[in-house]
């Protein structure tokens, strides 16, 4: 997982990791690839780079070709890289990394995501400024969910 959510960063809060050296460091030219990678400490198979300190100009550094380099790395390196961003149309980082991203997940948290966050994400997609992009809906009250089957007329079947 690289943390690029370099805003406000909170993976590494969620994982107990310290979050000194992180992206932002190597991005800026101050810390060594080899300092990046650290485990994760919920599996062995995890890996995690840290954001590191907020910086004053955030899509400087991830616009870096440097940053190009760091991935094109790690897909060497690693056989799946997750890359954890800022909200998507918030602020301008989503668009800036989709240059790097094999797939872009956004992420729905059920009754908690506002719709409109929702319908621009999809807008998003169709505008072609999000390529690749698939939606996940989590956090769902599965007992909430009353379970029907059906047939319709004509073609259609399906589960409600």
């Amino acid at each position: 997982i690289v943390e690029l959510d370099i805003r406000k960063p909170k993976l590494s809060d969620y994982l107990g990791i310290d979050n000194k050296k992180g992206i932002t460091l190597y991005l800026s030219g101050n810390l060594n690839k080899e300092e990046l990678v650290k485990p994760s400490g919920v599996h062995p198979n995890l890996s995690v780079i840290t954001a590191g300190s907020i910086p004053p100009n955030p899509n400087e550094l991830l616009a870096k070709p440097l940053l190009d380099e760091l991935i094109s790395d790690l897909r060497r390196d690693f056989d799946f890289i997750i890359i954890d961003t800022a909200p998507v149309g918030v602020v301008s980082d989503s668009f800036l990394l989709n240059r790097l991203a094999d797939v872009n997940l956004y992420v729905i948290r059920a009754d908690y995501t506002p719709k409109k966050f929702i319908e621009d994400a999809a807008r998003y997609y169709k505008e072609d400024k999000l390529t690749r992009m698939y939606f996940v809906l989590n956090s769902v009250n599965m007992n909430a969910i009353a379970y029907r089957y059906g047939y319709g007329k004509k073609y259609g079947y399906g589960y409600a």
